[in-house]
């Protein structure tokens, strides 16, 4: 049985949140104490697409459920809210903080200062750098992907499935994001060792279907004989349909082929 990214996410971050709490109050960084009912936040990046809006629900399913007090807040793409948004949850005294890092590093002074007021953070979906901010120490753990498998797992499949000399445009998520930084390692790693498939362009569509959409047009204009789109999205595809020629859209959701 396949378990897709979405349902496994949702299960594990909002469906874990209970497990997460007491995980929490062992860990090395700030502890939890045991209580009825706990106040937390979850900061999350965005709603511009279906998954980030599924994540959010099942967040405040779960919290509902279980007679939390949520405060949520929605960064609208903007690591500086995020930042914001969660020194906002400290002054408001949460016992524990949900925390989708728009990116690696610019979320790190927001983390740091959770823990200086004992507040312990959960990643969800994206992590940070783990460099800078280690988990079991500045905050408890992260709850996603492991993203450069999956850039690997979709340049396995383009090498076992696409036959002959291939021109790749790599459309790829948010600069500076967790799953944009994996998944391209990943993919171009492994593609680089087969010499008849090329990246002949990679530019960001920024996880967004609009920019997706545009950033596509204007690499295939530069690019016509690309024939491969691998795209770093969750949400697929970033257009309704293949209406650019002959080529194969991958992304983290599917295979589109034109006919």
């Amino acid at each position: 049985m396949t378990i897709s990214r979405r349902k496994l996410l949702l299960a594990s971050s909002a469906a874990s949140a209970a497990a997460a709490v007491s995980r929490a109050a062992i860990a090395a960084g700030p502890t939890l104490a045991v209580k009825d009912t706990y106040k937390v936040g979850f900061a999350q990046t965005e709603s511009n697409n279906s998954w980030h809006l599924a994540h959010t629900n099942s967040m405040k399913a779960e919290a509902e459920a279980r007679d939390w007090q949520l405060v949520y807040t929605d960064a609208a793409g903007s690591a500086a809210k995020q930042v914001s948004d969660v020194n906002s949850m400290i002054a408001q005294g949460v016992d524990l903080i949900f925390l989708a890092p728009r990116e690696e590093i610019p979320l790190i002074p927001a983390i740091m200062s959770a823990k200086n007021a004992g507040i312990p953070v959960i990643l969800l979906d994206r992590n940070v750098d783990q460099s800078l901010a280690i988990a079991g120490d500045d905050h408890v753990t992260f709850i996603g992907s492991d993203f450069i498998e999956e850039g690997r797992r979709v340049a396995e499949w383009l090498v076992a499935n696409i036959d002959g000399k291939t021109k790749i445009i790599e459309l790829e998520g948010t600069a500076g994001s967790s799953p944009a930084n994996d998944r391209k390692f990943g993919f171009d790693t492994d593609i680089a060792e087969h010499p008849d498939f090329e990246i002949v362009a990679s530019q960001t569509g920024d996880f967004a279907r609009d920019k997706g959409r545009q950033v596509a047009e204007t690499l295939l204009q530069a690019n016509p004989d690309a024939n491969v789109i691998y795209a770093h999205n969750d949400e697929y595809p970033y257009w309704s349909s293949c209406i650019f020629g002959p080529f194969s859209l991958i992304s983290e959701k599917g295979i589109c082929r034109d006919n």
